[in-house]
């Protein structure tokens, strides 16, 4: 998997979990 690719999952994954709450 490329670095940008993993990050922007972690990004999205933060996003989801900021909105969630």
């Amino acid at each position: 998997m490329d670095v940008s690719t993993q990050r922007a999952e972690l990004e999205d994954i933060e996003i989801e979990t900021e909105d969630s709450e």
